[in-house]
């Protein structure tokens, strides 16, 4: 009991913590102009807390199961801490957003509106950010493409740089990788090549079928093989918003 009251203390510091972070953002929001440094700080910060705080949601979740807590209070809990986690995915997501607004103005103020949506400048940004890697797998493709749109759809980077960046996100020997190798280097081939690899491995009917699959394997091999309940809750969770 003494512990699980300890881990109901951190959750709450974690919770609070969370919740302060989440206040700051409507002001760095509003600011004119947006420091998009203030914004990278704030949004790693959201993430690294974020991140403990399942840990200890997690941790008082196996305590209920291992105290027998009743099916209501289970459900509350569970209720309880996915209010919460669309709280803070809200918030990310308009750090997110605006983080995507900013990466089309110039670090410098003093550069010309012009050069600010030259893509030669934003050929040098893009780079900076992590590059998701790709390999051809079913599971993979829709943090790749949700990741690699924003790219895609920049209007401002020529196709050619588009098609470099298409490159680094392949994992070198992969089915994907030989997709997007099979087309010459050029602007034209570039959106023939992104077309190719929607068709082979973003196909809506191919995923639904993949994730469902999925989600009957789970259910399969949790009727066989004791899954801790937070473990199969998150599985599932996963599958689901996959689907939708």
């Amino acid at each position: 009991m003494q512990n699980g009251e300890a881990v109901e203390v951190a959750r709450d510091a974690y919770r609070s913590s969370v919740m302060r972070v989440i206040g700051q953002v409507e002001d760095i929001l509003k600011a004119d102009p947006v420091d998009k440094a203030e914004v990278r700080v704030v949004y790693h910060v959201l993430v690294g807390s974020a991140e403990k705080l399942d840990a200890v949601d997690a941790t008082i979740l196996d305590l209920m199961l291992e105290e027998d807590a009743s099916a209501e209070d289970v459900a509350e809990n569970v209720k309880n801490v996915d209010e919460f986690k669309l709280l803070i995915e809200r918030t990310k997501m308009k750090l997110q957003t605006m983080g995507d607004k900013l990466m089309g103005h110039a670090d410098d103020d003093s550069v010309s509106s012009t050069s600010r949506s030259s893509s030669t400048m934003n050929h040098h940004r893009y780079p900076k950010l992590e590059l998701p890697k790709y390999d051809g797998g079913s599971r993979g493709w829709l943090q790749f493409w949700n990741q690699f749109k924003s790219i895609d759809r920049d209007d401002s980077i020529s196709a050619t740089h588009k098609f470099q960046y298409l490159l680094q996100c392949m994992v070198k020997g992969s089915k994907a990788r030989e997709v997007v190798d099979s087309y010459p280097f050029s602007e034209e081939n570039y959106p023939i090549a992104v077309a190719d690899l929607k068709d082979r491995f973003g196909r809506e009917d191919v995923l639904v079928e993949f994730y469902i699959r999925d989600i009957l394997k789970l259910v399969l091999q949790s009727s066989t093989t004791k899954i801790p309940f937070h473990s199969l809750y998150v599985s599932l969770s996963a599958q689901l918003r996959a689907l939708e």
